[in-house]
């Protein structure tokens, strides 16, 4: 198995993470976006109308995903996320 350093991806890596990059907002308007396309696969569902498996699969997997991003949301702190590693 061949083994994965920043060599063989071509990205530098830095010990701490950059407070720009911090993703609270933008994992706030995500779990919107899941929200309502789950919203919408459930009406197009009690439609009877089929529903490809990857919508089956989100519409199945939703509360795991939203329970996911909440948790990142409640618990990442910025100081927290500096001390991150960042490509």
């Amino acid at each position: 198995m061949n083994k994965v350093n920043n060599e063989n991806l071509g990205r530098k890596i830095y010990k701490k993470s950059d407070v720009k990059t911090f993703p609270i907002i933008k994992l706030k308007k995500e779990i919107e976006y899941i929200k309502l396309t789950c919203k919408l696969l459930d009406k197009t569902n009690k439609l009877n109308m089929d529903l490809s498996v990857n919508e089956e699969w989100l519409l199945d997997n939703n509360y795991q995903i939203i329970n996911s991003f909440e948790n990142i949301l409640n618990n990442l702190k910025k100081e927290n996320y500096k001390k991150l590693p960042s490509i």
